[in-house]
C-alpha cells in the first residue's frame, strides 16, 4: 500500500531529514502487530512470513538497512507450559512452527531437541495437563487435533487422540484441565453440551465411562483455571461470583458433593486467572484484584485453609501465572515481567517486551521456563519462549553399588534435587518385606564392610555425620532431608545411602544390607 503518498509495505519510517516516510528495506508481506527496538535494532512481529523478501516467520530484525530472520524457535505465542517428571517441557500455544517444523500449536522439548505431538491442533492450545497414567489432555481453542475433529478437548495417549465423547454444541473454548486423585478428569471454559438428555457446561467430570455436571448454575462469569488442593478437593478460580447459588466471588472448592467458598472470596468484580496448590498446602491465587477475604491484597492472594493474607504489597494487575520453587518462593506472570516473592519481599527477575508473560514452568533442574508474546526476555532477545537458569544448579548422581538382600539389590535414587530452603527427597527399591531402614548421610565417602549377619559384598559408603531411622512400605523407604535456606551451603557436596534391616516374624534381625550411594551437590536458585 502507501503511507503518506509512498508506497510502502505494512512498515515505514519517518525520515526528519527529508520530512518525509520512507519503507524499511522492501516491508514486511503481511502486518507488524509488535514493535520494539534494542541495541539500536528494531525487532517486528506479526503475521508475515517474510521481511525485505527474506523467509522470516512472524519475526525479523532491521538493523537500519537490511532485514534478517530472527532465527527463533517458534514463530507465535506461547500460551501454556507444563514439564514432565523426566526433564522434558511440553509447550502449547498459538504458534504453528517449533525448531522449523510444523507442530501446530503443540511441541515437546527433550534434551534440546524439539518435535511435535501427534500433529498437534486446528487452532490454539489454551491449557495442558498430564494424567497419572502419562496421558496428556490438551484443552483450548481449536477444532480439531492430529485430524480427528475435537471441539477444544482432546487426549493424547501417545500414540492417538480421543475425545472421550467430548461433544460441546458450540465452539467456545475449554480453558483449563486437571486429574482428581481418584482418577477422574475435569475440564472448564465456556462450553456446554449434552450427554444423553444431561447438560453439561462451564464444568464437567470424566470418571472413564461418562460426563456429568459439577454445577447447574453460575453467575457473573466463567471459570478460567483448576487445580487440586492437598486434601483433593478441587479448587477453581476466574471471574464468577456464585456457583449453584453458593457466593464464591473469583474462587471456590468442591469438596465432592457441592461447591464451598474459599473464605468470602476476592473483591466483587475481580478475576483469578490461576489457582496454585502448594507444597504446604496452601492455595495462591492471581488476577485482577484489590482485595481477598476482605483483606487488601493487591492482583496476589493466599489461603491458608482458614483466611487470605497478602503477599507484601501485591503486584501488577493482570497476574497471568503463578509457579512454586523448590524453595518455596514464588514466580508470577504478568503483562510485563516475571517477579519473584522470597516469603518477605518481591523482587524482578526480568522484564519482558512488548507483550505480555503467559505461562511459567519449573523443570526439573531447577530452571524457570517462560512462554508469551514477548520478542525481548530480561534485554535478550526470545522470542516467545525463554527461561531463566540458576549459575549454581543442584545435582544427584548415583555411585558405587548395593549388596542383594531377600528382595533384591537396593537400588537409591534422588526424588528432588538438593536445593537450599527445600527438602531433599530419595527412594530406595527392594526393601524386604518385614524391614526398616536406617539413611545415612555425611559429607564424606566410606568403603567399610558391615558388620554381621551383613554378607561380605554389603558396605557403608557414607560417613555417618547424620543417622536417621525410617520404616519400609511395600519394598521402598522414602527418606526426607531438610536443607536450610543458606546461601553459604550452595556448591557443598554430601552423600546419601540406606541401609534396610531384616527382621524375621519374632522382630530378630535377620539380614543387613545396604544400597548405592548419592553423591549430591547443594544449589541456590
Amino acid at each position: 500500500g502507501t503511507f503518506g503518498g509512498t508506497a510502502i509495505r505494512n512498515i515505514a519510517q519517518w525520515q526528519w531529514s527529508s520530512s518525509s516516510w520512507s519503507g524499511l528495506g522492501g516491508g514486511l508481506n503481511s502486518a507488524a502487530t509488535a514493535l520494539a527496538s534494542w541495541q539500536g535494532e528494531l525487532f517486528a512481529g506479526g503475521p508475515f512470513w517474510q521481511a525485505g523478501g527474506l523467509a522470516a516467520s512472524r519475526v525479523a530484525r532491521w538493523n537500519g538497512s537490511t532485514w534478517s530472520a530472527l532465527g527463533g524457535l517458534l514463530d507465535d505465542q506461547v500460551t501454556v507450559l507444563l514439564p514432565l517428571p523426566d526433564g522434558d517441557l511440553v509447550v502449547g500455544g498459538a504458534f504453528g512452527f517449533a525448531a522449523g517444523s510444523m507442530t501446530n500449536g503443540l511441541a515437546l522439548r527433550s534434551g534440546g531437541v524439539w518435535s511435535g505431538i501427534g500433529g498437534g491442533v486446528e487452532g490454539v492450545v489454551d491449557g495442558i495437563a498430564r494424567r497419572a497414567n502419562g496421558d496428556l489432555v490438551v484443552v483450548g481453542q481449536f477444532r480439531a487435533a492430529g485430524g480427528v475433529p475435537a471441539n477444544g478437548f482432546a487426549v493424547w495417549n501417545g500414540s492417538t487422540w480421543s475425545t472421550l465423547g467430548f461433544a460441546p454444541i458450540h465452539p467456545a473454548a475449554v480453558l483449563a484441565a486437571t486429574e482428581l486423585p481418584n482418577g477422574d478428569l475435569v475440564v472448564a471454559g465456556g462450553f456446554g453440551f449434552f450427554v444423553g438428555p444431561v447438560a453439561i457446561g462451564v464444568i464437567a467430570r470424566w470418571d472413564g465411562v461418562m460426563w456429568h455436571p459439577m454445577l447447574t448454575t453460575i453467575a457473573g462469569g466463567s471459570v478460567r483455571s483448576l487445580a487440586v488442593a492437598a486434601n483433593g478437593d478441587l479448587i477453581a478460580g476466574g471471574s464468577f461470583s456464585a456457583i449453584d447459588g453458593v457466593a464464591l466471588h473469583g474462587v471456590g472448592r468442591w469438596n465432592g458433593a457441592g461447591w464451598a467458598p474459599l473464605d468470602t472470596g476476592i473483591a466483587s468484580g475481580g478475576t483469578v486467572a490461576q489457582v496454585l496448590s502448594l507444597q504446604n498446602g496452601d492455595i495462591v491465587a492471581v488476577g485482577s484484584f484489590g482485595t481477598a477475604g476482605g483483606v487488601a491484597a493487591r492482583n496476589i492472594a493466599r489461603f491458608d485453609g482458614v483466611r487470605w493474607s497478602a503477599l507484601g504489597a501485591g503486584s501488577v494487575a493482570g497476574l497471568t501465572a503463578v509457579a512454586e520453587l523448590p524453595d518455596g518462593d514464588l514466580v508470577t506472570a504478568g503483562p510485563d515481567a516475571v517477579r519473584r516473592w522470597d516469603g518477605s519481599s518481591w523482587s524482578l527477575l526480568g522484564a519482558a517486551s512488548p507483550n505480555i508473560v503467559r505461562a511459567l514452568a519449573v523443570q526439573a533442574d531447577g530452571g524457570l521456563a517462560v512462554g508469551g508474546g514477548f520478542l525481548i526476555a530480561g534485554g535478550l532477545v526470545s522470542p516467545y519462549l525463554a527461561e531463566f537458569v540458576t549459575t549454581c544448579p543442584a545435582t544427584a548422581s548415583p555411585q558405587g553399588n548395593g549388596c542383594s538382600g531377600s528382595s533384591g539389590t537396593g537400588f537409591l535414587t534422588a526424588s528432588s534435587l538438593p536445593w537450599t530452603g527445600a527438602v531433599f527427597r530419595a527412594t530406595a527399591t527392594a526393601m524386604p518385606p518385614l524391614s526398616f531402614a536406617f539413611a545415612v548421610t555425611g559429607l564424606g565417602t566410606a568403603a567399610a564392610p558391615l558388620p554381621a549377619p551383613a554378607g561380605p559384598a554389603c558396605a557403608l559408603l557414607v560417613t555417618p555425620n547424620l543417622l536417621e531411622l525410617y520404616p519400609t512400605a511395600g519394598g521402598l523407604a522414602h527418606t526426607r532431608f531438610a536443607i536450610p535456606d543458606l546461601p553459604g551451603l550452595a556448591g557443598l557436596a554430601f552423600y546419601h545411602q540406606v541401609l534396610p534391616v531384616e527382621l524375621d516374624p519374632a522382630q530378630a534381625i535377620v539380614d543387613l544390607t545396604a544400597t548405592n550411594r548419592l553423591a549430591l551437590v547443594i544449589g541456590t536458585l
